[in-house]
């Protein structure tokens, strides 16, 4: 080919990767701006925390910062925790603790989301008027994040995250970890927004969206 070996063009058609990603990137937005989805049909929205309990005042704080949004919709916000912590969280609707000896197939934070799934199922909170926001300890949902996903006609949403503490700072290996981090956000906006989104293989996706 032209005189060069083909494993030279493989190498160099690397170089073309980032056009590519541009257009993905491009195309997901207008795609998320003029295609997404919104239906009426959901009555309620249950944002869960699910922490392990170590991180009681980052968690409270969370609390305080989407209480602080004056959400126009119905919602509730659980925190679901291990046995052991405190559990006085302020202005939190419900706070799950997970029983020491529950078993199930999944471990870690899985267990204690298999645990909850298990409650909402018992409660009747399993229909699908009801949507749910899953929120780490360490997260902060926007407020047009929240109120686009509460409203997003899809079965699953998801939209970037970014870090919102200790982002490159102490010593130099959490700095390291910090940056090999960094295509999250990338791969979120790229990747996820545009084949789960636009292609429709794997589940909706909430357009600019910021955690």
């Amino acid at each position: 080919m032209f005189g060069r070996p083909w494993w030279e063009w493989l190498i160099l058609s690397a170089f073309i990767v980032p056009l590519i990603e541009f257009l993905f990137g491009a195309y997901g937005t207008f795609y998320a701006q003029f295609f997404y989805k919104t239906s009426t049909r959901f009555t309620k929205l249950i944002l869960q925390i699910t922490t392990v309990g170590k991180e009681h005042e980052l968690v409270q704080k969370t609390i305080n910062e989407i209480r602080a949004y004056n959400l126009d919709i119905p919602y509730e916000i659980w925190v679901c925790i291990e046995p052991g912590f405190h559990t006085d969280y302020t202005d939190a609707d419900r706070v799950i603790i997970v029983p020491k000896d529950f078993k199930c197939l999944p471990v870690d934070k899985a267990r204690a989301l298999e645990y909850t799934r298990r409650v909402r199922a018992a409660e009747g909170l399993n229909r699908d008027d009801i949507k749910m926001i899953f929120i780490d300890d360490d997260t902060l949902p926007a407020k047009k994040y929240i109120e686009l996903a509460f409203a997003g006609d899809y079965d699953i949403c998801q939209g970037p995250t970014i870090p919102n503490r200790w982002y490159a700072i102490g010593d130099w290996k959490h700095f390291i970890l910090s940056h090999l981090d960094d295509p999250r956000a990338r791969n979120c906006i790229i990747y996820c927004s545009y084949t789960q989104g636009v292609t429709g293989h794997g589940h909706g996706q909430s357009p600019g969206l910021g955690a």
